[in-house]
């Protein structure tokens, strides 16, 4: 079921409860703002500067500033004060998240709010099944993320309803002009892929929000068989590969995708490539050969009490 941004709201936030609300000053951030606030004041605006923009970076950074001052809200700023190399995106994606988790602590909020809506969903999931995906990519965001404490009420609104919001009451925010550059996949997927998409289905949000919920639904399920098993199989760092192999093919990826996710806190950056590497190695099975299962693991077939078992161990 597909719901409002005040409904999801109203469904995860009590009146008056403190929350953080990531606001970049994008239409997206202050519309969700502005729809939070009908629920609670007890709003801690949250803003990353990433310097990245220049001049841009401190105006978006005052009109946030100005935005929370004009609603007697609090205002909390992080900086980004180093550049990394490799991958930015994820590097400043990091940087937001663990900044509104301090301050989640900090004001003991109940949630962290952040402005994903319906269109971000689709180019998420388009991305994904681009890249190479596990079932959690192709299922798309949720809007609740309870183990996160991350709430998305804007999931199931489109770019267009946000924007006709905003022009019809006069709401002022700020443009990102990056948001235009195709040299960012996720820009081709938004400027290039999708409109050609709305072409053959010129209800693509509608229908896309549709089909996420139904694939949510199904990967729930999904994982709560794959739990069961797990729970009866697994005796310390290890599952006996006879009871392994009795299971279906996708069972099986799915128990390792959770193990994976146990240890690491989720499962994301095992793609689908890696997942089919460390399926070889089971279907193989020889004693004794090992596979990096993440940053810290190993994953490798052992003998143990005279039957083979699949065994995860601290590298």
């Amino acid at each position: 079921m597909n719901k409002s941004a005040q409904e999801i709201i109203n469904q995860y936030i009590g009146p008056d409860e403190t929350v953080i609300i990531g606001v970049s000053g994008g239409p997206d951030s202050v519309y969700l703002l502005l729809q939070t606030l009908s629920r609670t004041h007890n709003v801690i605006v949250a803003h990353v500067n990433h310097k990245t923009r220049g001049r841009a970076n401190t105006l978006d950074q005052r009109f946030v500033e100005g935005l929370a001052k004009n609603h007697n809200l609090t205002f909390e700023l992080h900086t980004v004060t180093e550049q990394q190399s490799g991958n930015q995106e994820q590097y400043y994606r990091q940087e937001r998240y663990t900044f509104f988790e301090q301050l989640r602590k900090k004001y003991k909020a109940t949630w962290i709010l952040v402005a994903h809506h319906l269109n971000d969903n689709i180019e998420t999931v388009l991305f994904n099944l681009t890249k190479g995906s596990f079932l959690d990519g192709l299922t798309g965001m949720e809007a609740a993320n309870h183990r996160r404490h991350i709430l998305r009420p804007l999931i199931f609104t489109t770019k267009d309803q946000i924007l006709d919001h905003l022009h019809k009451t006069k709401t002022p925010y700020r443009k990102d002009k990056t948001n235009q550059d195709i040299d960012f996949s996720r820009n081709r997927i938004r400027h290039n892929v999708i409109p050609e998409l709305k072409s053959i289905n010129e209800n693509l949000e509608q229908t896309f929000a549709g089909n996420v919920v139904n694939l949510q639904e199904l990967k729930e399920y999904f994982d709560d068989v794959t739990s069961t098993w797990i729970d009866r199989n697994r005796h310390d760092n290890s599952v006996s590969l006879k009871e392994f192999k009795k299971i279906h093919p996708i069972l099986q990826k799915n128990v390792m995708y959770q193990l994976y996710a146990d240890i690491y806190g989720e499962g994301k950056k095992m793609n689908q490539k890696h997942l089919e590497q460390i399926m070889k190695i089971i279907e193989q099975s020889s004693a004794n050969r090992k596979k990096e299962f993440g940053k810290t693991h190993f994953l490798s077939i052992q003998k143990k009490d005279g039957q083979k078992v699949i065994s995860i161990t601290v590298k």
